[in-house]
C-alpha cells in the first residue's frame, strides 16, 4: 500500500493540472468603456465631442470616437494599460482625466464616466453653491437630494453629507433654481444667481416636516395593448422593497387599494402570457386619490440565443475576439470568445440582428442572423484572417491654406477606403489634420468648408506604412463672402424663450445648419455666404414656424425673432420620473433610460446616484421606455401622457 502512495500523488497532481488548464481563458487584449459628455453650463447632452485615449507618457493616441446625439460615447479597442482621456470640442475647454485604468472603468460594476465641458466663451465657470439642509430644530439633514437647474435643465443633483451640506461647483454666470427633497420633509425650492465674478453662494434650506395622512386611495386599471380590460391580473403594492398587499383585477380590469398613508409606493402587475409591468406613485400630504392605468403587452419571446465558433483559416480557435450584437443599429450585447473560440449570447428576442467580430491584428468580420418567432437557437461558425503583412500604423497629414498662405481652420477632411468613411475630422487653428492608424492601401480624401471650393484627391499608404503629407490650397467661392451671421430668437405666445427647438437653415433647398435653440431660445449660425436662405423651426407641441433672410455681399449680420404657437389640443408639460432599483431595492446609478415614440428614440438619459431619470416637456400621447445597464436584463414599459399632462412616475427593478 505504501508503495502505491507516490504513484497516487503523481496522478492527483496531473488531474489538478489538467483541470486548471481546461478552465483557463485568454483575457481580451483590449477593453471598451462608455461615458456621457454634457455642457457644463446648461447640462445638455453634447453631440460631436471628440473623445481620445492617449498614453500618459508619450501622448500617443490609442483610441478615438465621437459622442452621439445624446452625449454618450463608447470607446473601443483601448489597451489594458493606463491612459489619459481627452475630450475636445470647439468652443469648450479641453477636459482631461489622467491615468485611467481602462480595465476598472470597463467593469460593469463601476460607474460610467461623466464629463462636463466648460465653454471657453463665458467670463468664468468657477461659481460655487453651498447648500445646508436643516430640519425644524436646526439639525443638518443627511442624504437630502439637492437638484440644481438652469433654465429648467438639470445641472447637478448631489446628496447632502452627514452635516446636511451639499456643494456644487463649476457653475457659470446665470440664474439657477434648487429643489431639495428629503424623506419625511416637504420639498424646498429656491432661486439663486451666479454673478459675472463667479462669487460663491451659500443657501440654507429649512425643511418642514410632512404631515402624514392615511386615507389615500389608488384606483388602478389594467388594459391590454388594444385598450381592453384584463381581468385576473395579479397586482402587488410595494413600499420600501416589501409587498404590502396583493389583489386581482376585476372584470373591468380595476384594482383599488385604500387606506394608504402619505409616501412613495410601487406597483407590479403580472399576468400569464403578458410581460410584467411596474409603475410608481405617491400619496401626497392631502391624501388625494390617485388614478393610474397600466398596459400589459404580449411579448415576443426573449429566450433566443446565438452560439458562435470563431476559427482562423487553419481551423484553430481564436480566443479573446469581441463579438458585438446589434438590433436596429443599437448594441444589445457583447462578449469575448473563450480559449476554444466559443461564445454564446442569450436572452435575444425575436427579430433581425447583426454581428461584428473583431480582435487587434485580425480583420473584422460582419454578418447578420435572425431569431424566429419560436426563439430557436442560432449557431454560427466564422473564420477570421490576420492582418499579417499589412501594416496599420500609417499616418496621413493634411495642411490646408488659403490663397495667401493663411491656415484654413474648421475644414472637414473626409477620408475613405473602398468607399467607406474612415475619419472626418476638422482642421485645427493651424489648418492641420493628422489621421493615424491607417493600413496599407488606397484612400481618397474630400476637404470641404462652407463658402470654399471642395478639394478632392487620393493617396496611398505603402506596405512600409511610410507617412504621407499633403499641403493644399483652398479657394473661396468666387466673389462671395463667407462671414455672414444669422441670429434667431424663438419665443412662445407669452414671450418666453423656447429651448430645444430645431432650426433648419437651407440654401437652394440644401440644409446648411440645423442647431437647437439654447436656454434663451436663441441660435447663431455663422460662416454664411452671400445668398438667400430660408429657415424652418419645429418643436413637439408647437406649430411650425418659417421665414427667410438674405446675407448681402457685405455679409452684414441678420437677426430675426419668431413666435411659435402651442399646437391645438396638445399639452407639452408632461413629466416622466423613472426610478431604477435592483432586487435589493438599491438605487441603480448610470443606467441608460431611453424614451421612445413612434418607433424612434426621442431622448436618452442616465440615472443619477439616486437611480432617477427625469424626462420633461412631454406632449400628450403614448410612449415607450427601455432601461438597460451592463450586467442586468433590459426592462421595457409603456405609458401615456393625458390631456392634462399629469406627471407619471415609474419604478423599474433590474435583475441580473
Amino acid at each position: 500500500m505504501k508503495a502505491l502512495q507516490p504513484l497516487l500523488l503523481v496522478v492527483l497532481l496531473l488531474l489538478v493540472s489538467v483541470s486548471c488548464s481546461d478552465e483557463s481563458t485568454t483575457p481580451p487584449e483590449s477593453v471598451s468603456f462608455s461615458g456621457l459628455v454634457r455642457d457644463g453650463n446648461t447640462g445638455a447632452p453634447m453631440d460631436g465631442a471628440d473623445v481620445i485615449a492617449v498614453r500618459p507618457s508619450t501622448s500617443t493616441e490609442v483610441a478615438r470616437t465621437r459622442t452621439a446625439a445624446d452625449g454618450s460615447f463608447t470607446l473601443t479597442g483601448v489597451p489594458r494599460a493606463a491612459v489619459d482621456l481627452l475630450v475636445r470640442k470647439s468652443g469648450y475647454e479641453e477636459q482631461r482625466k489622467a491615468n485611467l485604468d481602462p480595465v476598472r472603468v470597463a467593469d460593469p460594476a463601476s460607474d460610467p464616466l461623466a464629463i462636463r465641458m466648460i465653454p471657453d466663451s463665458l467670463p468664468c465657470c468657477s461659481g460655487v453653491l453651498t447648500v445646508t439642509v436643516k430640519d425644524p430644530n436646526g439639525v443638518g439633514i443627511a442624504n437630502a437630494r439637492v437638484q440644481v437647474k438652469k433654465a429648467g435643465v438639470l445641472i447637478d443633483d448631489p446628496r447632502s453629507d452627514a452635516n446636511g451640506v451639499a456643494v456644487v461647483d463649476n457653475l457659470c454666470p446665470g440664474a439657477y433654481s434648487i429643489r431639495v427633497v428629503a424623506e419625511g420633509f416637504k420639498v424646498h425650492e429656491a432661486q439663486f444667481l451666479i454673478n459675472e465674478n463667479c462669487e460663491p453662494v451659500a443657501l440654507i434650506a429649512n425643511m418642514d416636516t410632512v404631515t402624514v395622512c392615511c386615507t389615500g386611495v389608488l384606483n388602478l386599471f389594467v388594459k391590454d395593448g388594444n385598450g381592453a380590460a384584463i381581468s385576473g391580473a395579479t397586482v402587488k403594492l410595494w413600499q420600501s422593497g416589501a409587498v404590502l398587499r396583493t389583489a386581482q383585477s376585476n372584470s373591468s380590469g380595476a384594482v383599488v387599494f385604500d387606506a394608504l398613508c402619505t409616501g412613495q409606493y410601487g406597483i407590479s402587475v403580472s399576468m400569464a402570457g403578458y410581460e410584467t409591468r411596474e409603475l410608481s406613485f405617491s400619496i401626497g400630504n392631502n391624501c388625494e386619490p390617485v388614478e393610474k392605468f397600466i398596459v400589459l403587452e404580449q411579448p415576443a419571446c426573449c429566450v433566443g440565443a446565438l452560439s458562435m465558433l470563431v476559427k482562423d483559416k487553419d481551423g484553430n480557435p481564436v480566443s479573446g475576439a469581441k463579438v458585438q450584437i446589434k438590433k436596429g443599429g443599437v448594441e444589445k450585447a457583447y462578449a469575448y470568445t473563450n480559449a476554444n473560440g466559443f461564445v454564446r449570447v442569450d436572452s435575444l428576442c425575436q427579430g433581425e440582428y447583426s454581428y461584428r467580430v473583431s480582435k487587434d491584428g485580425w480583420q473584422v468580420l460582419e454578418g447578420s442572423f435572425a431569431i424566429n418567432a419560436a426563439c430557436d437557437p442560432v449557431s454560427k461558425e466564422v473564420t477570421m484572417e490576420t492582418t499579417a503583412g499589412v501594416c496599420c500604423s500609417g499616418v496621413f497629414t493634411v495642411i490646408v491654406r488659403d490663397a495667401n498662405g493663411n491656415p484654413v481652420s474648421g475644414a472637414k477632411v473626409l477620408v475613405k477606403k473602398n468607399g467607406q468613411a474612415i475619419e472626418d475630422p476638422l482642421t485645427d487653428a493651424n489648418g492641420r489634420v493628422v489621421i493615424d492608424g491607417l493600413c496599407a492601401g488606397e484612400y481618397t480624401y474630400r476637404i470641404s468648408k462652407s463658402g470654399w471650393k471642395v478639394l478632392e484627391g487620393n493617396f496611398a499608404i505603402n506596405t512600409s506604412c511610410d507617412p504621407v503629407t499633403k499641403e493644399l490650397a483652398m479657394e473661396t467661392e468666387a466673389s462671395v463672402c463667407c462671414s455672414g451671421v444669422f441670429t434667431l430668437v424663438v419665443r412662445d405666445s407669452l414671450g418666453q424663450p423656447i429651448t430645444g427647438a430645431k432650426v433648419y437653415v437651407k440654401k437652394n433647398g440644401t440644409v446648411v445648419a440645423d442647431p437647437l435653440t439654447d436656454a434663451n431660445g436663441r441660435v447663431i449660425v455663422d460662416g454664411l455666404c452671400a445668398a438667400g436662405y430660408i429657415y424652418r423651426v419645429t418643436k413637439d407641441g408647437y406649430s411650425v414656424g418659417e421665414g427667410d433672410f438674405t446675407i448681402n455681399s457685405s455679409c452684414d449680420p441678420v437677426q430675426r425673432e419668431i413666435v411659435l404657437n402651442t399646437a391645438p389640443g396638445v399639452c407639452c408639460t408632461g413629466v416622466l420620473t423613472v426610478t431604477v432599483v435592483d432586487g435589493s431595492n438599491t438605487p441603480v446609478a448610470d443606467a441608460t433610460v431611453k424614451l421612445w415614440q413612434n418607433g424612434a428614440v426621442k431622448t436618452t438619459l442616465q440615472t443619477n446616484s439616486a437611480g432617477v431619470a427625469i424626462f420633461t416637456n412631454l406632449c400628450k400621447g403614448q410612449y415607450g421606455v427601455d432601461v438597460s445597464k451592463t450586467g442586468f436584463r433590459t426592462r421595457e414599459f409603456t405609458f401615456g401622457i393625458g390631456a392634462n399632462c399629469e406627471p407619471v412616475n415609474k419604478l423599474v427593478e433590474l435583475v441580473p
